[in-house]
């Protein structure tokens, strides 16, 4: 038996697998989530995850959540895309116990654009 697909293809293939379609900008891979509460809440919304980031996933998920500058979220820093910044936002827990990691990085992210302006 193989061992499960990791890295960021794994990342990609498990976003591409609940419908979502991912490009890369530079050292971004930019992917689109609809968050389910608050002022962008049924919105789609432009986010990333630098690739370099995802060599270790799912054991290591990503730390850094990056959006577009106009998503009005305290506490950022510059993102490597013009125009965008990013969140420290590490994943709670063992995004790689979960039945599936992709779908539960999905969720992270929507949790955290529930808090943009």
């Amino acid at each position: 038996m193989s061992a499960p697909p990791t890295g960021l293809d794994a990342f990609v293939a498990g976003l591409v697998a609940q419908g979502i379609e991912t490009a890369r900008h530079g050292d971004l891979v930019v992917y689109r989530v609809e968050p389910l509460v608050g002022a962008r809440a049924g919105t789609s919304v432009a986010t990333g995850v630098e690739a370099s980031e995802l060599s270790g996933w799912p054991t290591t998920p990503p730390h850094w959540i990056h959006v577009p500058t106009d998503l009005n979220i305290p506490g950022s820093q510059a993102s490597v895309l013009a125009g965008w910044c990013r969140y420290s936002r590490p994943h709670p827990g063992r995004i790689d116990a979960a039945p599936n990691s992709a779908q539960a990085w999905v969720a992270h992210v929507r949790e955290f654009l529930g808090h943009a302006a």
